[in-house]
């Protein structure tokens, strides 16, 4: 199943590599969806399917809702692995400073050891929402990246990592 998400079926991309500060542009055609195909018309065919689920918050936390809408195919030298990764559209203005807009979808890679710094997918009681976060003693201090909305102090107890976001995929004609 593809993404039902429409802007996300075909057209012109750009991957934002969070970890290596790398900018990949490319454009998929709708026909042939596990196809990539770069500016110089390569065609990367060594490809993996990452599952997108449904909306993560950049705002207020929203109800998590773990049903997979369908899947984006990256090339295998961008994620390395689909076990651990996937995806999740974006929900709000939050983020806007980190370059994470509403219905860019974040790649995120599960794992439990964070940075301070980093920007994370929580959950907060069966809410999710992403921020950068930063560890204080016991407690968790999840920041937005618009000055519209004040972070999210918790006890770190209070929370559950579910990854941390690698990347961002940005439909350039959305």
């Amino acid at each position: 199943m593809e993404v039902s998400i429409l802007q996300f079926s075909g057209g012109e991309y750009e991957y934002i590599d969070l970890k290596k500060g790398r900018k990949i542009n490319f454009q998929r055609d709708p026909s042939k969806i596990e196809e990539i195909i770069f500016e110089n018309n390569e065609i990367e065919e060594d490809v993996i399917k990452i599952p997108v689920y449904s909306e993560i918050a950049a705002g207020m936390p929203i109800y998590i809702n773990d049903e997979i809408e369908g899947s984006f195919y990256l090339p295998s030298w961008i994620v390395k692995s689909s076990k651990d990764t996937f995806m999740l559209k974006i929900n709000g203005d939050s983020m806007i400073n980190a370059n994470i807009h509403d219905s860019d979808l974040v790649v995120i890679k599960k794992q439990d050891a964070i940075y301070n710094g980093e920007i994370v997918a929580v959950d907060i009681d069966g809410y999710a929402t992403i921020k950068r976060i930063n560890i204080d003693g016991k407690y968790a201090i999840l920041s937005p990246e618009n000055d519209k909305y004040k972070p999210i102090v918790m006890p770190i107890d209070d929370i559950r990592i579910i990854g941390i976001a690698v990347g961002i995929l940005k439909n350039k004609f959305y």
